[in-house]
């Protein structure tokens, strides 16, 4: 400390100096480490608080990412006080990015202290479009999305609706419904429809399409939880949620379809609209990892066939599969 102070009045310039080929500077390393007390020299010789480093990240967000919350907690008094951010929705964005953190992190006693003081936006995105919500589940931390969930029902120091909440979307289009479903996580899923009253009478008309309608890829909640083979998700969610079975995904796929070749039950396939016949279809002529994306572009919609009609038709395609990492 006493050396980086020495430099700094010395040489004023160097506070600001920065890694032409890391892109990032004293600042930013002070943060990724937690070292506060460096944080506070180089802010007093003039470093802006706001400056944007590699993968436009700013002092706060790296903070946050590495886990140093005394150093987030030290750089969100200042940005309230004495170092103020020049674009106050990019400082909204990096509180959003600090509960992010904390959700990703598993962190609940961090994500508690921010949302009951009002540091971070329980509504909040970050610079990329992603919630603290979404965050928590696409890392598999289901304690922390029941927490979430459980903080609004609880009316904690930040009101909402919590069907909000629960239908907030990420990057690619994915709600937490989506998300638990891809993992299997069937206790937290029926916690989060009952939590959104989707069944009631007064949900609003469009939020069942919200949780349980298609992300960005083309890829539904059901279909999700299919292609995991987390069989009683989707039964779950066609019995009791009314998931539209005869859909197809990206690949033009429905879910019986994909179910077979994942080798369902066949109770399970028939369940999903699949014909008796569609798990020896599968078993004889599925494609490499049983029904892997492909890399070319998704065919064109037509509807929702299923079982022999559409391994009929993939035999002409299997060689143009190819394995992606699961």
């Amino acid at each position: 400390r006493a050396a980086v102070r020495a430099v700094v009045e010395h040489t004023p310039q160097a506070a600001a100096y920065r890694n032409p080929t890391a892109e990032s500077g004293a600042a930013a390393t002070a943060a990724q480490r937690g070292e506060v007390d460096i944080l506070k020299i180089l802010l007093m010789h003039g470093v802006p608080i706001d400056a944007v480093y590699k993968n436009n990240d700013t002092c706060l967000t790296l903070a946050a990412a590495h886990g140093k919350w005394h150093a987030v907690r030290y750089l969100l008094s200042v940005a309230d006080g004495e170092y103020r951010y020049a674009d106050p929705a990019r400082y909204s964005a990096d509180k959003a990015a600090c509960l992010a953190a904390a959700a990703r992190h598993g962190a609940v006693e961090e994500a508690t202290w921010l949302l009951d003081g009002g540091h971070a936006p329980l509504l909040g995105r970050d610079m990329f479009g992603d919630t603290c919500i979404t965050t928590a589940a696409e890392h598999e931390q289901w304690d922390v999305v029941h927490f979430l969930v459980g903080y609004v029902g609880r009316g904690g120091g930040q009101t909402c609706d919590a069907r909000v909440l629960i239908a907030m979307k990420n990057r690619n289009g994915n709600t937490c419904v989506a998300l638990a479903a891809q993992g299997g996580q069937l206790a937290l899923l029926k916690e989060l429809v009952a939590s959104s009253g989707v069944h009631s009478a007064a949900a609003p008309s469009d939020l069942r399409d919200a949780l349980f309608g298609e992300n960005i890829f083309g890829d539904t909640p059901l279909a999700l939880a299919v292609e995991g083979r987390h069989w009683e998700v989707a039964e779950y969610l066609s019995t009791q949620c009314g998931c539209i079975v005869e859909g197809v995904n990206r690949d033009g796929l429905s879910p019986a379809a994909v179910a077979a070749a994942r080798g369902a039950p066949q109770q399970i396939v028939e369940l999903l609209g699949g014909d008796a016949g569609a798990a020896a279809w599968a078993e004889e002529t599925s494609p490499p990892c049983g029904g892997c994306r492909t890399s070319s572009p998704p065919p064109p919609r037509k509807g929702g066939p299923s079982g022999a009609k559409v391994w009929g038709g993939l035999r002409a395609r299997r060689a143009g599969y190819v394995s992606e990492p699961h």
